[in-house]
C-alpha cells in the first residue's frame, strides 16, 4: 500500500476519491501527505470538508503544503491541521502569506518537528505586526532546515534563533536569504553542513491568499 497521498483542491471529486480510499482502509497507512492549492492558498474553509477523512491519518510523518495563508489558520488550528500535530516530523510549506509574525507560532503547533522547509514566504513584514504572546515551547529541530526566497529573511532568522527550545539543526540549505547569521550561530554546536545559494529576489506571487 502506498504511504504517499497527494491532494489538490478540486471540489466534490476530491472528496469522493478520499472517501473511496478511506472505505478501503488505506488512509491509515499514509505517512506523507502533499496538499497543493494551485493559484489559491490553503485556509480553514477549504480544508474543513476533508477533516473527517484526514482524521484517519494518525501516523503522518511528512506534510507538504503548497499555498498557505497563515493568519487564517491560527485561531482554528486545533480543529484543522491539529489532526497531524502529534505525529508530524517533517514540514514543508511553500508560497506562504504571513502577517503579524504568526508563521513561527504556526510551525510551533507541531511539537515533534525535526525537519523544516520554508519556501517563498511573502511575509507582511514581521516588524510591523503586533507582538504575539511569547512561545513557551518549540519543536526539537534536530534535522534539516531549508529556507528559500523569504521576504524579510533577516527578521525570520533572528526570531527563529530566539525560540525557547533553541535550534539544533545539523544541516542548513539557504537560498536567497540575506543575513542568516543568527540561524548559523544558533546551530553552531550541532551544524554539520551549510549550503548557501545567492539569488536576487522573490519575484511576484503566483497565487492569491484566498480559499
Amino acid at each position: 500500500m502506498k504511504s504517499l497521498l497527494k491532494w489538490s483542491k478540486g471540489g466534490s471529486d476530491s472528496l469522493e476519491r478520499l472517501a473511496v480510499v478511506d472505505r478501503r482502509g488505506h488512509l491509515q497507512y499514509t505517512r506523507h501527505l502533499v496538499i497543493r492549492m494551485g493559484e489559491h492558498s490553503l485556509v480553514p474553509q477549504s480544508f474543513q470538508p476533508y477533516i473527517p477523512y484526514f482524521r484517519s491519518i494518525d501516523k503522518l510523518q511528512t506534510l507538504v503544503i503548497d499555498g498557505l495563508y497563515v493568519p487564517a489558520f491560527m485561531p482554528l488550528f486545533d480543529g484543522c491541521l491539529g489532526v497531524f500535530a502529534h505525529s508530524l516530523r517533517s514540514l514543508e510549506i511553500k508560497h506562504i502569506w504571513d502577517s503579524g509574525r504568526q508563521l513561527l507560532s504556526f510551525i510551533s503547533q507541531f511539537p515533534l518537528l525535526e525537519d523544516l522547509s520554508i519556501q517563498s514566504c511573502y511575509a507582511i513584514y514581521f516588524f510591523l505586526g503586533p507582538s504575539l504572546p511569547a512561545l513557551r515551547t518549540s519543536p526539537p529541530f534536530r534535522g534539516c532546515l531549508n529556507l528559500s526566497l523569504i521576504m524579510d529573511s533577516q527578521s525570520l532568522c533572528e526570531a527563529m534563533a530566539q525560540l525557547p527550545g533553541g535550534l539544533h539543526f545539523t544541516s542548513l540549505e539557504l537560498k536567497g536569504c540575506g543575513k542568516p547569521e543568527a540561524i548559523i550561530t544558533a546551530c553552531e554546536f550541532t551544524l554539520r553542513s551549510v549550503s548557501y545559494t545567492w539569488t536576487t529576489g522573490l519575484g511576484k506571487p503566483n497565487f492569491i491568499p484566498t480559499g
